[in-house]
């Protein structure tokens, strides 16, 4: 009985690691500090969070990635590149406008990522994909509700510009301004201006989806 056990669990390992080691590994490289914006005050968004005000940007950050760690997907796994990791790298990350199939966004310079160089990031990471968030921007926008009693609130609509590039540093992708998951907030949702981290992890989830829909049918840069 033992024996079978032991053979039920080895090749429910093997079978797992098989599984895992099929996938092609995407890696994640977020904004900087400098690419986070909002029209609310930092000072309104630690409110919401109850967090101080100097913990903000980490949190935010730390929030999107967290969903591409956790995210499930039977053909990609996201890796976030660790600031250790990205220092050394760091230095060819160059943000500039760009444009892709006739549409603005902003973009990564990376014809000033020498190839030698992106192809050691992709090796290190055994990645055959990297995704640049570029700029994260936080919008005021207005939900006014329904019914005899309504009620107009101010809250935050979260965008995002992003690429994505293939191991041969080719662009599969740039998109400018887009809205994680268009849908309105709840009443509650925007009664909290929508800027609670608590509340933008559907929403980042439902953006991780968009980028393996985009992975599964990739495309080159005209």
């Amino acid at each position: 009985m033992k024996q079978f056990l032991f053979i039920g669990i080895l090749f429910s390992f093997l079978n797992g690691f098989s599984q895992t080691s099929n996938k092609k590994k995407v890696l994640v490289i977020p904004y900087g500090r400098f690419e986070f914006t909002s029209e609310f005050t930092i000072e309104d968004i630690a409110a919401k969070n109850d967090i101080e005000a100097s913990m903000v940007f980490n949190a935010y950050q730390k929030a999107i990635l967290n969903q591409f760690e956790l995210y499930k997907d039977e053909n990609f796994q996201f890796s976030p590149i660790t600031s250790a990791a990205y220092k050394p790298y760091r230095k060819y990350i160059k943000y500039v406008d760009g444009k892709f199939k006739g549409k603005h966004h902003y973009s990564v310079n990376i014809k000033q990522f020498p190839k030698t160089e992106f192809s050691k990031l992709m090796e290190e990471h055994d990645a055959s994909f990297v995704v640049f968030l570029n700029w994260y921007q936080i919008k005021k926008e207005s939900l006014i509700t329904k019914g005899k009693k309504k009620k107009r609130y101010r809250y935050g609509a979260h965008y995002v510009d992003y690429e994505i590039y293939n191991l041969f540093q080719q662009k599969v992708i740039g998109v400018g301004k887009q809205k994680m998951e268009p849908k309105s907030p709840t009443e509650e949702e925007a009664s909290y201006a929508l800027l609670r981290l608590t509340d933008m992890d559907s929403r980042y989830q439902n953006f991780v989806s968009t980028l393996v829909d985009i992975l599964n049918n990739p495309f080159s840069e005209d």
